[in-house]
Formats: C-alpha cells, structure tokens, sequence
C-alpha cells in the first residue's frame, strides 16, 4: 500500500486503487498516520479531532469512522488496528510519503555535511518531489491537525532552503531564482527566501536586482510586521553596496 499525506491525504490500495477520505474519516488516519504504528487512544483522539468540543457521540463517531476505513483499506483492513480504548495503524517505511520525505532531507542533509554537494541536492530535490500540494489537504482541519500541517510546511521549507544553499554553493545560481521566486510569493515574510534570492541575482551578475529585491523585502516586512530587516539581510545588503558580491 502508499499513503500520502504530503499533499491531499489518500491512500492506494494494493489492488492500486485510490481512496481519498474526506472529513472527520479522514482527519482519523491523519491522526494515526502522523503517529503511524502507536496507538492512540480515545480520549487523544477526542481532543486531536474536536479541539476540546467533542460531540456528546464523539466516542460512538470515532468507532464509526473506524469501521469506515476499514471498509476503505479492502483487503488490507487489518492494518487498522483496534487496542480497546484505541487504535493504531501498522505502516511500513516504505509506504508513507512522510518517512520517505524525511529519509531524503536527511540523506541530503548528511551529503551536505560531507562536501558531497552533487549527492545532497540530488537528495533534497527527491525529497521535495514527495510533495503535492498543501499537507493533510490543507483545508477544514481540526487545530490539532492545522498545526501538525504547519510542522510539516515548516519541514518542506527547510529542505527548500538546504536545496537553495547546497545549489549556490554548486554556482548554479542561474537555476534556483525560479524556485525561490515562488516560494517568496507564498511567504514574503521569510527573510532567509530574500537572502538566498539576492545571492543568487549576484552569481548572475544582476547586483542592482539584488538591491531591488532587499528593497522589496524592506517594503513587505515594514508594511506586514511593522519591522526592519534582520541583520544578516542588512548586513547582506551592506556587503553588496560595498561591492562584495
């Protein structure tokens, strides 16, 4: 089987057919697939899923959806696993995107360290190919499972940013202002995007985009946040007046 929770959460049946849960069924295997092969128990699951506001049916609802997912796993319904006051759900690390996810940044993370810069952006950009949109689906989720979906988007994040370093550490600066590009768009708070954005405008030669683009930071972070720069991006910008980059 592959479960997938790095984008809509599904699963593929051995058969190889897709299901796609959707509400309160859905965010039960998102709770146990984020803890894949312990158990939780009721009362966890109460919490994770109605944020302190359950339902007087909650217990009743969760044996229910409980049932449902079975029905949906087929053949495999036995991986759903029920403990008496819990449930677990039996995942190998070969079948979640999440395990393979990290498997990768890890990798690429070691690779880094070693000087073995070809290896470590090859890892990272594995590992970000895992993703296909907004974790856990990305809408209607109880506060529990929107924080967990924040934790994993932080972790994507940071093997962007560990693909964008370990590439300009390559002089491939060329190839990376796309995918930075993008990412500022969704997060023109992220002064770290700006840093590596007005490196890699410097390896192409583009020093006044550079400048630019720190005063585009500037801009977003006094207007949003009410802050100046940091001061590895002042200090960026400095160093690229002077003349430094």
């Amino acid at each position: 089987m592959e479960f997938n929770i790095l984008g809509t959460l599904r699963f593929t049946r051995t058969t190889g057919e897709r299901i796609t849960p959707r509400g309160k069924k859905m965010e039960l295997l998102a709770v146990l697939l984020l803890r894949t092969n312990e158990i939780l128990y009721i009362d966890q699951i109460v919490e994770y899923l109605w944020d302190g506001s359950p339902p007087a049916s909650a217990v009743r609802n969760i044996r229910t959806y409980a049932w449902q997912l079975r029905k949906d796993l087929g053949a495999d319904a036995d991986r759903l696993v029920g403990h008496g006051g819990g449930y677990s759900l039996k995942c190998g690390e070969d079948e979640l995107d999440l395990i393979a996810f990290q498997r990768q940044a890890r990798s690429g993370r070691e690779y880094r360290e070693a000087g073995d810069l070809e290896s470590a952006a090859a890892s990272f950009r594995a590992a970000l190919s895992l993703w296909q949109g907004s974790p856990l689906g990305g809408a209607g989720l109880s506060l529990y499972l929107s924080n967990e979906a924040n934790w994993l988007e932080e972790q994507r994040m940071s093997a962007v940013e560990n693909l964008v370093e370990t590439e300009l550490s390559r002089g491939r600066h060329h190839e990376v202002i796309e995918r930075i590009g993008r990412e500022i768009s969704r997060y023109p708070l992220r002064e770290s995007l700006y840093a590596c954005m007005m490196r890699a405008l410097c390896g192409c030669g583009r020093q006044s985009d550079a400048l630019a683009m720190y005063r585009r930071a500037r801009t977003a972070l006094r207007t949003e946040a009410g802050i100046d720069p940091g001061s590895p991006l002042r200090n960026l910008h400095e160093d690229i007046l002077a003349g430094a980059y």
